[in-house]
């Protein structure tokens, strides 16, 4: 299982982007963006495998191709 850290969702699609090529595995997924008073906006931990992950789009996002897969999708961490 690979673990990632997202800085920044993609904003305009409430989403998050993660790279094709580096899909070859299940994913445990953090978003480390925080709100101005500090506090993570999104605190939970995410899990998704390799199988969820390719069934959404992918779009061409400055100089990759990217999985662009909606916040609410992402399934919680038990």
């Amino acid at each position: 299982m690979r673990k990632i850290t997202i800085r920044t969702p993609i904003w305009k699609y409430k989403a998050i982007g993660i790279r094709k090529d580096k899909v070859t595995d299940d994913f445990q997924i953090k978003i480390s963006y925080k709100t101005k008073n500090g506090n993570l906006l999104y605190p939970d931990t995410y899990f998704m495998t390799e199988k969820e992950i390719k069934d959404f789009p992918l779009q061409f996002m400055g100089e990759m191709f990217v999985y662009v897969i909606p916040i609410d999708k992402l399934k919680r961490r038990e």
